[in-house]
């Protein structure tokens, strides 16, 4: 299958950022270079591929865009942030934000705890004598799990690595706060193209809850966040996605991950926003005793789409995994859900289990479900399911038949269904934050998408 040829406005935008960068480390310097040549070479992905058969990059990319402009004004960012109910107080004890794809230091506050490293890329990259064994962590990271990293937007993300997070949690020790994240879009005329990086690594024994929230505020953006995690043996990360941006904004993500053994990795999808959406998780299991657990929501409605695309790949023993990914569609919104287990040939003793289900709330809206089974050893259990669905007609007359208005009682199925999915999220705080974000939602489904179905 022959692939689009990428757009010329990356090239000219790839040779005016990396001229700009000539203090860089040379180490970083080869990275972004290397990864350019290969996305150059590789090209975009084509719908005919089976990974994109149901997303269409190609309008995505038509529009020239600029690579990170200056941003807007902080009060037009602090009006943003403030625009999510909970949002701000959640993460006052610890935030770094960053305004049109630049680190935004009066909006963030970064507690000082010994044994945590939280830093933007800016400030390590700008100060390389005084960072050096960061930098050093980093382009090794970089360098590893190639095999997680062989798509074409992956290069083309790392390529434009310039801005973003850096996180080390050093040997057994527990991050005390939950660290917020906040990606955030402001109003403006110019065409944006933004790669926003957060970079996680754990060592032996430690723990970190991590939100990572992507807002956007009616600028024409096409946002390509990328975030690797490296757990070490013992460790644990949980890790929240926000997606909130606004119709203007196009959202083509990807979360790397590596698992040594006995350690934990939950990571909870949340995608509310965006015109076009693609969340690809790939999380290698290399260590015998680990647990993965991906979570995922999509609430949508209008023309959005939304496309998760999940790989785990199982490579030793003894290790479970779960996976629940529900979505609500409303209107002419489409999802798309391809969820592949791989069991390598060493991996007995592995548990692996999926789901996915879709509520369809109008006749117009759709679903593509594709969950993949990938089995090379024989003593495994591993199930997987999707189903479709509209709302249940029997709970709705018994409800009416109670006095409940029409539309309270489809809020309440609604939310009943998507319920099990946010009571995973373990802090309250952003629980609170995701139920007022889910009743926004349907406030915005409650016209002609449910109304169809009467």
């Amino acid at each position: 299958m022959e692939r689009s040829t990428p757009p010329e406005w990356i090239k000219r935008s790839f040779d005016s950022f990396a001229a700009g960068q000539s203090s860089s480390p040379s180490g970083l310097s080869i990275v972004r270079q290397r990864a350019m040549e290969h996305f150059l070479a590789t090209g975009l992905p084509a719908p005919g591929e089976e990974d994109w058969r149901y997303t269409n990059l190609n309008p995505v990319f038509s529009t020239p865009r600029s690579f990170m402009p200056e941003p807007a004004q902080s009060p037009s960012a602090i009006n943003v942030l403030r625009s999510v109910e909970g949002l701000e107080a959640a993460s006052s004890k610890c935030r770094l934000a960053f305004v049109d794809g630049h680190f935004a230091q009066d909006l963030s506050t970064v507690p000082v705890q010994e044994g945590i490293s939280v830093l933007p890329l800016s400030k390590m990259l700008g100060d390389a004598g005084r960072f050096k064994q960061e930098i050093e962590l980093l382009e090794a990271q970089l360098s590893a799990n190639t095999e997680l990293k062989e798509s074409p937007l992956v290069s083309l993300s790392t390529a434009f690595l310039g801005e973003g997070v850096f996180i080390r949690a050093a040997r057994d020790v527990r991050c005390a706060e939950t660290i917020h994240i906040v990606y955030i879009t402001t109003s403006g005329k110019q065409e944006r193209f933004l790669t926003p990086k957060t970079f996680i690594q754990l060592e032996q024994g430690a723990y970190v809850q991590i939100v990572e929230t992507h807002l956007g505020a009616g600028g024409s953006t096409l946002s390509m966040p990328l975030t690797e995690v490296t757990v070490g043996e013992n460790a644990k990360a949980d890790l929240y996605k926000l997606q909130l941006e606004d119709l203007q904004t196009n959202h083509i993500a990807n979360i790397l991950a590596h698992q040594s053994s006995n350690s934990v990795i939950r990571t909870h999808l949340f995608s509310f926003g965006g015109s076009t959406v693609r969340n690809e998780v790939r999380i290698k299991i290399d260590g015998p005793g680990c647990h993965t657990a991906i979570n995922g929501l999509t609430v949508i409605n209008g023309n959005q789409h939304v496309d998760n695309h999940t790989v785990l790949d199982h490579a030793k023993p003894n290790c479970e995994s779960t996976e629940n990914f529900k979505g609500i569609y409303g209107d002419s919104s489409k999802g798309v859900f391809c969820g592949t287990i791989i069991v390598e040939k060493d991996a007995q003793k592995t548990n692996a289990f999926q789901s996915n289900k879709t509520l369809l709330l109008s006749p117009n809206a759709s679903i593509d479900a594709k969950p993949q089974l990938k089995i090379w050893a024989d003593d495994v259990k591993c199930t997987h399911g999707a189903t479709v669905g509209q709302m249940d007609d029997n709970a709705l007359f018994y409800m009416r038949s109670r006095g409940i208005s029409l539309v309270t009682a489809q809020h309440l199925l609604i939310h009943a269904f998507a319920s099990d999915v946010i009571s995973e999220v373990e802090n309250k705080a952003l629980r609170e934050l995701l139920e007022n974000q889910l009743m926004r939602k349907l406030k915005d489904l409650s016209g002609r998408s449910i109304s169809a179905l009467k």
